[in-house]
């Protein structure tokens, strides 16, 4: 579990892209943590990762990824993007008051609020 928060925090910053991570919570930003491993928990060095098992390891992923994209969607929950390599994780934007909802959703194994950005001077 620790990885995962590792991984989240490294994922934050690294899409900030010139953006310092405050550590406080973001209003209504979450990453949807799935119940299944991620490719990179299966396959291991980067030519496993990049073999043709691991790609359609992948593609299933997407699969049961999309089908959540579905569910937030009739919800009206927006996504902002997924992941599968390093993390198995849909990230959303939603109310706070929705957490419970998120948590409740077929295959979220963890709703972890992801933290806020600013941008460096």
């Amino acid at each position: 579990m620790r990885i995962v928060w590792l991984l989240l925090a490294g994922l934050t910053i690294g899409q900030a892209g010139g953006q310092a991570f405050s550590g406080k919570p973001a209003s209504g930003r979450y990453a949807l943590i799935l119940a299944d491993p991620p490719v990179a928990e299966r396959y291991h060095s980067p030519e496993e990762i990049r073999s043709p098992e691991a790609a359609d390891y992948r593609r299933q992923l997407e699969k049961a990824q999309e089908t959540l994209r579905a569910e937030l969607g009739r919800r009206g929950i927006r996504v902002t993007g997924a992941t599968q390599i390093l993390t198995n994780a849909v990230y959303v934007e939603a109310a706070r008051s929705r957490e419970a909802e998120l948590r409740s959703l077929k295959g979220v194994r963890s709703v972890v609020p992801m933290g806020r950005v600013r941008r460096m001077e």
